[in-house]
């Protein structure tokens, strides 16, 4: 049985993912940020389970990489898009930063910390989720925070 994590999976488009996973017999294991979110959405899946992980954190990563004993595909959908981001002129470069450290820095955090489960793997696989907003060619005033991370 294949085991994947999913870090933002506990609602949209993480959720979807660890619904058809686990209907195809993998083992899902849903990670998000607080337990109260993602512990009723594995619930409801066969073969799942809930880490509580913050990608943002180096402790909270260290941790899920030991608890780990074995992964096969780590797909990195966690992302945010902060409060304010709306505007590039009038945005708070603090919500700039949250964004690209949860975004950007968590994902990669993140596939740092299991690259050595996964390399373990025959089919030792990282997916990045990410959006056409920051595409250059789809790129516009709509939440520029996001569109950077």
């Amino acid at each position: 049985m294949k085991t994947v994590l999913i870090t933002g999976a506990y609602r949209g488009l993480g959720y979807e993912v660890a619904r058809q996973l686990s209907e195809r017999g993998w083992k899902v294991i849903l990670a998000a940020r607080r337990s109260d979110q993602g512990s009723a959405p594995a619930a409801k899946l066969q073969n799942a389970s809930f880490l509580e992980l913050d990608i943002t954190a180096d402790a909270s990563v260290a941790r899920v990489a030991k608890e780990l004993p074995k992964l096969d595909v780590l797909i990195n959908n966690a992302a945010i898009i902060a409060e304010g981001d709306q505007d590039i002129l009038t945005i708070l470069p603090e919500a700039v930063a949250r964004t690209i450290a949860t975004n950007a820095l968590g994902a990669l955090r993140v596939s740092q910390s299991l690259v050595s489960r996964l390399l373990k793997s025959s089919a030792g696989r990282i997916v990045n989720v990410s959006s056409g907003a920051g595409q250059l060619s789809d790129m516009g005033t709509w939440s520029p925070a996001y569109a950077l991370s």
